[in-house]
C-alpha cells in the first residue's frame, strides 16, 4: 500500500484531528496475519453487542429498576460517552500511538462486563452504579471507533478495502444476529429454571470474553505508520457546514435522530415491561432478530437504488 508522500489529504478525522500520512507497503506475510484478526475482530466485537449490549435495558428491568430507568440506562450513557470521548486525540497523541489507544479502550470496555456479572449473581445494583457501568460501556468503545478507523486504513491497501470492508461487514453482522439469538435462548431457558439472572451474568460474561480475544486481536496487529496528528480548530469545519446544501443534510440528520431516540430507549420497557406488552425474552428476542434481518435484506436494495437514482431520492423515500 502506497500514497504519494506529498499528498496531505486527510485520510481520517478523528474530533477536532486530522492524520496525514505515507504507509509503507506492508510484508505480504503481515498483510495476510493482519486480514485475518481484522476480519476475526469483526466477529468477536458482534458477539459482544449481540449478547452484551442489546440486553442491558433488559438486565436493568429483571433487577427491578422499572421502565424509566431502563430508559435512561438506554439513553443517558450515550451522551455521556459521546461527549468522554472527546479526549481521545489528546490521548493518541500522548500516546503516540493509535493502536495503544484502541486497545486500551477494548480492554476497559470487556472489563465493564465483570460488575454487570457480579450484580447479576448477586442480584442488587444501585441506580447509579448502573449508570456508571454503562456510562464506561460506552465512553470505552466510541472512544476506541474513529481511532480504529483511522488505524485500521493504514493496513488495508486501497485496492481490496471495498470489498474487504464489504465482507468483513455482513460476517459482523450474522455474527451479531449469532449473539443475539443465542442470548435471547440462553435467558429463555435461565428464566424456565427460575435463575433470570444467573442467565444474565452468563451472557455478560461471555460478551466480556468475546470483547477480551477482541482486545487479543487488536494488540496483535501492526501499526505500519505512526499516524502524525495535527490538531485543527473548528474554523477548519465551518466552511462546509456553512453551504447550504450541507446545512439541509444536517438539519435533516437530527430531525431524523431526534426523533427515532425520542422513543427508542424505551423501546425494551415496553416490550418486556409487565405494565406494557410482557413479552418473554423468547418473543422480545424474535422481534430484534426479525428487523435486524430486514435490514441485512433491505441494505442491497437500497445501495442499488442509491447508485441508480441518487442519494437525495433514497433520502426521500
Amino acid at each position: 500500500m502506497t500514497r504519494d508522500p506529498d499528498d496531505e489529504r486527510p485520510f481520517g478525522i478523528l474530533g477536532a484531528g486530522r492524520y496525514k500520512r505515507a504507509p509503507l507497503a506492508p510484508d505480504a506475510a503481515v498483510l495476510r496475519r493482519d486480514l485475518s484478526y481484522i476480519h476475526t475482530d469483526a466477529i468477536a466485537a458482534s458477539v459482544m453487542v449481540g449478547m452484551g449490549e442489546t440486553y442491558i435495558a433488559a438486565f436493568a428491568l429483571a433487577l427491578g429498576f422499572g421502565d424509566i430507568i431502563a430508559g435512561v440506562v438506554a439513553s443517558g450513557p450515550l451522551l455521556a460517552g459521546a461527549i468522554l470521548q472527546l479526549v481521545s486525540p489528546y490521548a493518541i497523541r500522548r500516546l503516540g500511538s493509535h493502536r495503544r489507544w484502541v486497545v486500551l479502550n477494548a480492554a476497559l470496555q470487556a472489563a465493564s462486563f465483570v460488575p454487570l456479572v457480579v450484580a447479576a449473581l448477586t442480584g442488587h445494583l444501585t441506580t447509579f452504579v448502573l449508570l456508571a457501568i454503562v456510562t464506561f460501556y460506552w465512553a470505552t468503545g466510541m472512544a476506541a471507533g474513529p481511532a480504529w478507523n483511522t488505524w485500521v486504513g493504514t493496513i488495508v491497501p486501497r485496492s481490496l478495502r471495498a470489498r474487504f470492508f464489504a465482507r468483513r461487514s455482513r460476517v459482523g453482522q450474522v455474527a451479531l444476529l449469532a449473539g443475539l439469538l443465542g442470548g435471547g435462548v440462553i435467558l429463555h431457558y435461565a428464566e424456565s429454571l427460575g435463575e433470570k439472572l444467573l442467565g444474565f451474568a452468563l451472557l455478560f460474561a461471555l460478551a466480556g470474553v468475546a470483547r477480551g480475544i477482541s482486545a487479543w486481536l487488536l494488540a496483535h496487529q501492526s501499526e505500519p505508520d505512526p499516524l502524525v496528528l495535527r490538531v485543527t480548530g473548528g474554523l477548519d469545519l465551518a466552511p462546509p457546514a456553512a453551504t447550504p446544501g450541507n446545512r439541509r443534510l444536517l438539519a435533516y440528520l437530527l430531525a431524523v435522530q431526534t426523533g427515532v431516540h425520542i422513543a427508542a430507549p424505551y423501546f425494551t420497557p415496553y416490550m418486556l415491561g409487565e405494565s406494557a406488552l410482557g413479552l418473554s425474552y423468547v418473543g422480545y428476542m424474535t422481534l430484534i432478530a426479525a428487523s435486524f434481518v430486514s435490514k441485512i435484506a433491505a441494505l442491497p436494495w437500497l445501495g442499488h437504488f442509491s447508485a441508480k437514482y441518487g442519494a437525495r431520492r433514497l433520502l426521500r423515500l
